[in-house]
Order: structure tokens, then C-alpha cells, then sequence
């Protein structure tokens, strides 16, 4: 190989890196603007003063922001892969809520793994998104996961996943509705004692 074609591989090679890296910068700027916004929007729906129109506007722009964000994952994996990392290692939990709800609504059944992992998340916020994004996308392959939520001390993460088991599961969820019987809120006790004596 001479050396003319040497230096053109070598000026191919750089300018590739270049293009890879501003890539990857703008991918980077992007989640960073789409988890702003996405906080911004949180706070406003979060605040006991906000009146039920403006939440509802809001609620309207978080369907929007998570559109367009699903749309371009769809067609970028890195973006994918950097939304994936923020649910794996982000330190903030409402980050990786909307990681694992994006990542769910964005694949459905290839997110299989994505829901498995949010519902080992510490937090039960975590978990709820995932339950929900299970629920919501149909994630037989997560069902059998879905269990070990039944020992969080958050009694509506509990209640969630009843109801969670049982379009999953039907009678095969049983010995988990009969535990239930036993749980210390009283509204989950219920529930499962319905589920027991419907099947």
C-alpha cells in the first residue's frame, strides 16, 4: 500500500470519528433537553396549586416530548443505548421511571429485558413505570417478575401488581392471590381475596 493511499484511509478514518463523535454529542444534548423538559413538566403536574386544566395541558405536552422522543429512538440505536444507560445508572428515580416507560413504549416485547430490570429498581417509583409499561404493553415475557412486587411496602405498587397477575397469569397467579389474603392494607387483602374466590 503507498503512501498516498495510506494518508487517504487515515483522513476517511478521522473524519468518520469526527462525524461518530458529534453524533453522539447531539445525542447527548438531546436526552439532556428531553429529561429538562420532561422535569419542567413534572413539577408543574406535581404541584398541589396547579388547577386541572393547566395539569391536563401539561399531561398533553408530556405525551408530545415522549412522541417524538420514541420516534427518533426508534431509528437511533445509540440514542437507545444512551436512554438504556440512564435506566441502568441514572441516580435519580424519576430518571429512570421515564427511562423504562420510553424504552417499554418505544419496543413493546423486544423491551422484555428493560421492564424485568426497572422492576428490580429500589425504588417503587421505578417500579410502578415499569408495571405500568408492563400492563400497558401487554409484556407476558416480564410476568413472571412481576411477583416479587408483591413484597414492596408500597401498598398501591402491591395493588397494581394484583390486578398485573391476573390478566397475566388468570389461575396460575392463585397461590400469590391466596398470600395476599394476609397483607397488612386492608384494600389489597381484599383484592386478593376476590381474585381467590373468582378462580
Amino acid at each position: 500500500m503507498n503512501f498516498k493511499v495510506c494518508r487517504q484511509l487515515l483522513a476517511l478514518f478521522l473524519s468518520m470519528s469526527a462525524a461518530m463523535s458529534a453524533r453522539a454529542a447531539d445525542e447527548q444534548t438531546y436526552w439532556a433537553l428531553i429529561l429538562s423538559k420532561q422535569k419542567a413538566i413534572y413539577d408543574v403536574i406535581q404541584n398541589p396549586a396547579t388547577s386541572y386544566d393547566i395539569s391536563r395541558s401539561k399531561h398533553k405536552e408530556g405525551d408530545q416530548l415522549r412522541s417524538e422522543l420514541i420516534q427518533r429512538m426508534q431509528s437511533d440505536a445509540a440514542l437507545t443505548q444512551l436512554v438504556r444507560k440512564s435506566l441502568r445508572n441514572d441516580n435519580r428515580a424519576w430518571v429512570r421511571g421515564f427511562s423504562v416507560a420510553v424504552l417499554i413504549k418505544a419496543f413493546g416485547k423486544e423491551s422484555v429485558d428493560d421492564a424485568i430490570y426497572g422492576l428490580s429498581d429500589p425504588d417503587s417509583e421505578v417500579r410502578g413505570f415499569a408495571i405500568g409499561g408492563i400492563l400497558a404493553g401487554k409484556l407476558e415475557g416480564a410476568a413472571w417478575s412481576l411477583p416479587a412486587s408483591l413484597l414492596s411496602k408500597d401498598a398501591a405498587e402491591r395493588s397494581t401488581v394484583i390486578y398485573a397477575l391476573r390478566k397475566f397469569l388468570g389461575e396460575k397467579g392463585l397461590p400469590y392471590y391466596s398470600a395476599l389474603l394476609y397483607d397488612s392494607e386492608s384494600k389489597v387483602a381484599k383484592k386478593g381475596s376476590v381474585l381467590k374466590i373468582v378462580h
